[in-house]
């Protein structure tokens, strides 16, 4: 935990968005932070970030191809470059973890990357968050 501190303020904003999520209509996936894909150098080029946001702001396809992909998993899914199901997808890697035990709380948290991500912290970070929004979910139940 001492390692996730970096990570308070993602988590918190992470928190509200799911609290959110979980008031409106089931079906939905929130974006946030896409801006921070610029900062790694292999998305400056636009032919390789174009697709990707696009893909990203067609939240109905890009909800559908991701619920394929995840229903498939049980609690923890990486999927690291070509082995995602969309083309614009092709040159990120998808951590994921599932949050929530009924079906009416529950979700995937995930962190969108470089195929270069430092799989050591993202797992366990987004393993941390869904445990965490999991226990949140539970107490407010």
């Amino acid at each position: 935990q001492d390692e996730l501190v970096a990570y308070h303020d993602v988590l918190w904003t992470l928190l509200d968005t799911v609290a959110r999520g979980v008031a409106s209509e089931e079906g939905e996936i929130y974006i946030n932070g896409q801006s921070h894909m610029l900062e790694h150098p292999e998305f400056r080029e636009s032919n390789r970030l174009e697709p990707l946001v696009r893909f990203l702001e067609e939240r109905r396809t890009a909800y559908e191809t991701l619920r394929r992909l995840l229903v498939e998993q049980r609690d923890l899914a990486v999927s690291i470059g070509r082995e995602n199901p969309h083309e614009a997808m092709h040159d990120v890697s998808l951590v994921a973890a599932r949050y929530g035990k009924s079906s009416r709380r529950s979700g995937w948290v995930a962190v969108l990357g470089p195929t270069r991500m430092h799989y050591a912290q993202a797992v366990p970070a987004v393993q941390f968050a869904a445990q965490t929004l999991t226990e949140t979910l539970s107490r407010l139940a």
